[in-house]
């Protein structure tokens, strides 16, 4: 590499670095996940059949004969939402009409009476009624209680189904209004590190995907888009202790190893060995197990969130640092933008 090749590698360097920070400044990284405009964590989905979660294939399933069956229960969709049926609890008896608090309409509940109410006498004044007063109204409010809770528990799913169907339908909304500013992604792998400067508690593995809308049934499809899983280095990258060489060996690992957040075995192996690279007491953990008081962990807890566009910069910019370190020849109009003529084009001008 000539002089003027080396000022024009490190200009272009420090050009970039520049630019990478500057989009910091403007644009930070989200530390925690529910700084996310939007989150739906796969963990609170219902047990509903209008809710379905897509089957990723593991190691145990590499070997399995593909079929009509097995082939739809693939990659082709991360999850499906149709909007739920749902029925109105069971309308109580008359008598208990007035006795009854609002909330027994809700499978939540809880359906229960009044203690006491008022009324007025015939002569006008008010008088306060029992409601163990009259000796039938405890009995029919057992019997009809107890319709109500089968009912409950029989109906709660499909209005949970129903609840992620509307939030969903206001991410389609926010997503058409907010086109060039927002992403979806699926991520895994929350890393948990207590940090000085705030606390970090966000997925590492994300996976960009795609809304789509049928109004017909009407039913919401996310699936994966084209682009490969990658790692949310613009946050790794704030914190010191994670190496550079390190951090970009893992996003070579991820680039090669088709990991998806939603995949078990081998993505699982690949965070193990990744937090431990980390950090000398990184380790992953199950979900309810204990933390390290001072050291990272990463845990397994897939969650679909929106992202602002700007998480196309930082990776860009993190993808051109990287190939400039790796001595990758630096294109001519870059080298006349940060003032050094390059000798192709010096030899192109002798040429002419």
């Amino acid at each position: 590499m000539n002089v003027d090749a080396k000022i024009a590698k490190d200009r272009v360097t420090r050009l970039f670095k520049f630019l990478s920070e500057l989009n910091k400044l403007g644009n930070p990284p989200r530390h925690r996940i529910e700084e996310q405009p939007w989150t739906l964590w796969i963990h609170d989905l219902p047990n509903h059949p209008s809710v379905r979660l897509g089957v990723r294939r593991t190691e145990a399933q590499d070997d399995t004969p593909t079929t009509e069956e097995n082939a739809s229960r693939g990659d082709d969709f991360v999850l499906k939402v149709k909007r739920a049926q749902t029925t109105n609890a069971p309308p109580p008896p008359e008598i208990l009409s007035d006795w009854l608090q609002p909330t027994w309409q809700r499978t939540e509940g809880p359906a229960e009476h009044l203690l006491s109410k008022n009324e007025l006498d015939r002569e006008g004044n008010t008088i306060t009624i029992q409601f163990e007063t009259d000796p039938q109204l405890p009995q029919i409010f057992a019997e009809w209680q107890q319709k109500w809770e089968q009912w409950a528990k029989a109906e709660k799913p499909a209005r949970d189904a129903l609840r992620i169907f509307e939030r969903v339908y206001d991410l389609y909304g926010q997503i058409e209004r907010e086109a060039e500013r927002a992403e979806l992604y699926i991520g895994d792998g929350v890393l948990e590190w207590p940090r000085p400067e705030g606390n970090i508690s966000h997925p590492i593995l994300i996976q960009r995907l795609q809304l789509d809308f049928d109004p017909q049934v009407p039913e919401f499809t996310i699936r994966d888009t084209s682009h490969p899983a990658d790692l949310y280095s613009a946050l790794l990258r704030t914190i010191k202790e994670v190496d550079g060489p390190v951090l970009r060996k893992c996003r070579e690992e991820v680039q090669a190893g088709d990991f998806h957040p939603l995949d078990e075995e081998v993505t699982s192996g690949f965070l193990q060995r990744m937090i431990q690279a980390m950090h000398p007491q990184g380790r992953m953990i199950n979900g309810n197990a204990m933390r390290n008081a001072d050291g990272p962990v990463i845990r397994r807890d897939a969650v679909i969130f929106l992202q602002n566009r700007t998480l196309g910069f930082a990776t860009a910019f993190e993808k051109i640092l990287e190939q400039l370190d790796e001595s990758v020849e630096i294109p001519k109009s870059l080298t006349q933008v940060v003032g050094v003529q390059s000798d192709s084009s010096d030899d192109a001008q002798k040429s002419e």
